[in-house]
């Protein structure tokens, strides 16, 4: 069970200074180290991106620039790359820019299976721009199993038969910060995750999740595990990013976008 102190981070996350609107989004690289991995990973840097939801007046060849600069092995997405499909497009084609010597791979956001009108027309998008959609596969890579889930809205998430004995290191990409309900054994050693935001508008740590907002608009029960930000679930480890654009209101207020560089050391 969480301490009261891990309930608050939970969701009560802790408030950047920025206010952002879609002519000024820079996101800011997070950087941070796995020493717990196998030593066959280390050296190996993960970039993760999710929720660009591109729009006009936005500059994604900088987001790009930045990702590239650090030269990642492998690149992971987390979906909503816009809400509309001609933006969506776009952004498909700049991420295929990048090249990862490990491949790019990806899962469908919510907002990705509405601009499309369906997983298919998104998959053939993505394979043009050698990216790997996951949707409810898995796939070896070296050292890793690389494994995604779909969408939690409009699809049918299934983690059953993702991971195996023996896979090496698991990760799990979800657009939803929801954790599969899978046996210990075989649970992931990190799973990525985007869809909130970080609240999108975070005021002392209040953000629209802290009161459930997302329950009120499509009536169903959502049980995300957090808003934002590294937690820990036994031997899990869960990152839920605030992800780079925004949805509804082209606005954030006291959530900065961020990009991940993961990296095994």
């Amino acid at each position: 069970m969480p301490n009261n102190r891990q309930t608050v981070r939970r969701f009560f996350p802790r408030m950047d200074a920025c206010i952002c609107v879609p002519q000024n989004v820079e996101p800011a690289l997070r950087h941070f180290a796995l020493s717990d991995a196998p030593q066959s990973l280390r050296g190996i840097k993960l970039a993760f991106a999710t929720d660009f939801h591109l729009r006009g007046h936005m500059r994604p060849e900088r987001w790009m620039e930045q990702i590239a600069s650090e030269s990642p092995d492998m690149l992971l997405l987390g979906g909503d790359l816009a809400d509309q499909r001609t933006w969506a497009e776009r952004m498909i084609a700049l991420l295929g820019e990048i090249r990862p010597p490990l491949g790019t791979y990806a899962v469908p956001g919510n907002n990705d299976f509405e601009a499309f009108g369906g997983i298919c027309s998104l998959r053939a998008a993505c394979e043009r721009a050698n990216i790997r959609l996951l949707v409810n596969e898995s796939v070896r890579v070296n050292n890793f199993t690389i494994a995604g889930v779909d969408e939690y809205k409009h699809g049918i998430p299934d983690a059953g038969g993702l991971f195996h004995p023996g896979d090496g290191y698991r990760i799990l990409l979800s657009h939803f910060p929801i954790l599969p309900a899978l046996p210990h054994t075989l649970m992931p050693q990190l799973v990525l995750c985007g869809h909130t935001h970080g609240g999108q508008f975070n005021l002392l740590g209040l953000t629209p999740y802290a009161i459930g907002f997302e329950r009120f608009l499509s009536g169903k029960e959502t049980a995300y595990h957090h808003v934002s930000g590294w937690m820990a679930e036994g031997s899990t480890r869960i990152l839920v990013s605030k992800g780079i654009g925004m949805s509804r209101i082209p606005l954030r207020i006291g959530v900065r976008p961020e990009i991940h560089l993961i990296e095994f050391t």
